[in-house]
């Protein structure tokens, strides 16, 4: 049915049920293939909405963007890292996917490529929030969060210096609103 759906679309939009004295193609169809009027207002309003789908995600979604077919957990959240560097704004969107795939990459991979990846995705999250806080201190947890749950690996912290490097610039010249976190420390406490 779909092969047939989409021959009818494209007959429909080269009009050609028209150089064939048909006032449409949906009487075309009524007089060739013998469906009732109604039957072939049907097909000819399905194809266009086949073909309207297709266009709407095509300019929804860019090549680069996650579509989840045959990628790794790591290369999708490396997708959607690189979708809200480009869009902060499509962070909405995305957030709850890409927090799973970060959890599921960090923990089959903490210190290779799929904790590097949810590192970039997590740093990505604070650089789209720094983009439009919601709130005054929104900024300020999410690094700090990421703080914590880097604490123990130097080379990630490292890695987090110039994102909080370039928060304490933004709070200095005023674009982002300077607040205060108080934080607790979570590491267990030595006896």
């Amino acid at each position: 049915m779909s092969r047939f759906l989409a021959d009818l679309r494209e007959f429909d939009e080269r009009g050609g049920w028209h150089t064939q004295g048909a006032s449409s193609c949906a009487h075309w169809l009524a007089g060739r293939v013998g469906w009732d009027l109604v039957t072939g207002r049907e097909r000819v309003r399905e194809s266009r909405r086949k073909i309207a789908q297709a266009r709407i995600t095509a300019t929804a979604r860019p090549a680069a963007c996650y579509d989840g077919a045959g990628m790794s957990a790591q290369a999708r959240l490396a997708a959607l890292a690189a979708r809200i560097e480009a869009d902060p704004t499509a962070l909405a969107a995305l957030r709850a996917d890409g927090d799973a795939l970060a959890e599921a990459a960090e923990a089959a991979d903490p210190g290779g490529p799929g904790g590097d990846a949810a590192l970039r995705w997590r740093m990505a999250v604070v650089r789209a929030v720094i983009a439009a806080p919601p709130d005054g201190d929104a900024v300020r947890e999410l690094y700090g969060e990421l703080v914590d749950r880097y604490r123990d690996q130097p080379a990630r912290l490292g890695q987090l210096r110039p994102l909080g490097d370039e928060i304490r610039r933004l709070e200095a010249e005023g674009t982002l609103a300077s607040s205060l976190v108080a934080r607790s420390d979570r590491r267990p406490r030595r006896r």
